[in-house]
């Protein structure tokens, strides 16, 4: 039913942000198989989806699941995309697609592919309009699990992720691949240590330093 109330999937909600606007600590918000954008208005190049603390993302849902157990993250590709203009370039696309800044462990994406994020901004550096094209972490650690971080873009630091100002993400079982930017193609790390379980880092590249990290 329209508008969705999002607390099932017969009224759910069709934009990711309206459920992150009144996500409370404790909630968990399950996304179906599909491909989302941090935002309809295709010259807002800022817009990202921002991680919460205490609240869990779950991607790989069918329409109708009733259990996590359910979920096929793998074969139901949950799409968090910036090509927020829809030419298939990244172009204009968004600088970052999400952010975990201020975010603590509790903050938790699951299951989804970061895609085509392009921080080509001109600010001072490292800012998330320069930096961290997938994901931006700056003073933020949040959870990463069963996830893919491909096909980003920075023109300075941290093509697929950027940690600057102790952030000190957790990634289980997650994929970093594909991703370009001047230093840290993969991931780039300012004053922080991320701890990496299962996570595998390849076809990145790296103008100057750091292919991978």
């Amino acid at each position: 039913t329209t508008p969705g109330s999002g607390l099932s999937w017969e009224c759910a909600f069709t934009d990711l942000q309206q459920a992150l606007s009144i996500a409370q600590p404790g909630d968990s918000i399950w996304v179906a198989v599909g491909t989302y954008y941090p935002t309809t208005d295709t010259l807002d190049r800022d817009a990202t989806f921002q991680l919460i603390d205490g609240v869990v993302l779950y991607g790989g849902f069918l329409t109708g699941d009733s259990s996590l157990n359910q979920r096929d993250w793998e074969n139901n590709e949950t799409i968090l995309s910036g090509d927020i203009n829809g030419d298939g370039t990244h172009t204009g696309n968004s600088y970052t697609v999400v952010t975990g800044s201020g975010a603590d462990s509790t903050a938790v994406l699951d299951g989804f592919k970061v895609t085509m994020g392009n921080a080509d901004g001109l600010a001072a550096p490292p800012n998330p309009a320069n930096s961290g094209g997938g994901i931006f972490n700056s003073g933020g650690s949040p959870s990463i699990f069963n996830s893919i971080i491909s096909g980003n873009m920075t023109g300075l630091y941290g093509g697929g992720i950027c940690n600057i100002n102790n952030s000190n993400p957790i990634l289980v079982n997650v994929e970093i691949s594909g991703n370009a930017g001047s230093t840290g193609g993969g991931i780039y790390n300012q004053q922080s240590s991320p701890t990496l379980t299962n996570v595998e880092i390849s076809g990145n590249d790296a103008d100057s330093r750091g292919g991978g990290i």
